[in-house]
């Protein structure tokens, strides 16, 4: 399981594969429609016929590497895996058949999300050895998103990482660094600066996540950068020095709290200072 998080309508997923493509379990599908796992199960039970087994879904042991990653990562309990019988992961096509009974507003938007921006992912990781632009365009699209983003305000470096993309796209390489404006901090790095981490001693993103949310920080310290990593390129959520006062005063007048809440779930912590 891949340690690559991604950002579906306001909820964190991290990344899965299975069999060489993308997949989502029952819990990923609960947490995204904002749904009660057993619903979900049900609806599988329910449509499993019409679901081609190796094609739509695969089911998994509990001894697969996959739970117990699922576990290591905070994503369900091991409370909760000791109480189903295997594992069930859905692939594009067989989440698109489970979320189908699914409707409203939420139900369209987290679909949407996924198969453009999770499922499709795979797939052009996969064709990234063959050009996919021609220089012409790629130079084209460059000049019109970077005078775009300028104008939006997006950093420098930001759209570097896009044009580089763009250019990567059609075959050619930029060997262009360029130094950060200021220094910015995702989620997992501060969480490691300030140990705060899961109970398998590795850095807790999403627990930081859930801190971040119950405190009115200021916009101006929340930045959204572009950023791309050779498989993915897209918007990520970065934080400046600032953060880390509002975190450490939090964690003092919370008393380090062991468990921290989000609005749906629970995530035990451990502190390394």
């Amino acid at each position: 399981m891949s340690k690559e998080i991604m950002v579906i309508n306001g909820t964190e997923l991290q990344v899965k594969e299975y069999n060489g493509q993308r997949v989502v379990t029952l819990w990923d599908i609960a947490r995204l429609h904002n749904a009660e796992t057993d619903s979900v199960r049900k609806n599988f039970k329910n449509n499993a016929q019409y679901l081609i087994e190796g094609e739509d879904y695969f089911v998994l042991p509990k001894q697969d590497a996959l739970a117990a990653n699922l576990i290591r990562s905070n994503e369900i309990s091991r409370y909760a895996l000791n109480a189903t019988r295997d594992i069930p992961v859905f692939t594009e096509s067989g989440y698109l058949m489970m979320s189908k009974p699914m409707t409203g507003a939420l139900a369209w938007a987290v679909q949407r999300q996924l198969v453009k921006n999770y499922f499709a992912a795979k797939e052009m990781r996969q064709i990234t050895h063959k050009p996919i632009l021609s220089p012409e365009l790629a130079v084209d699209q460059a000049k019109f998103i970077t005078s775009l983003a300028e104008q939006a305000g997006i950093s420098l470096e930001s759209r570097i990482a896009c044009v580089k993309y763009l250019y990567k796209c059609a075959g050619m390489e930029i060997p262009i660094e360029v130094p950060t404006e200021q220094k910015l901090y995702d989620l997992e790095t501060i969480a490691k600066r300030l140990g705060i981490l899961s109970e398998n001693g590795k850095p807790h993103a999403n627990a930081v996540s859930a801190i971040i949310k119950q405190m009115d920080i200021p916009e101006s310290i929340k930045i959204e950068v572009l950023e791309t990593n050779g498989k993915w390129t897209g918007s990520v959520t970065k934080y400046k020095e600032d953060i880390f006062g509002y975190i450490e005063k939090w964690l003092m007048e919370n008393n380090k709290p062991p468990v921290v809440e989000s609005a749906k779930r629970k995530f035990r912590v451990i502190y390394n200072n």
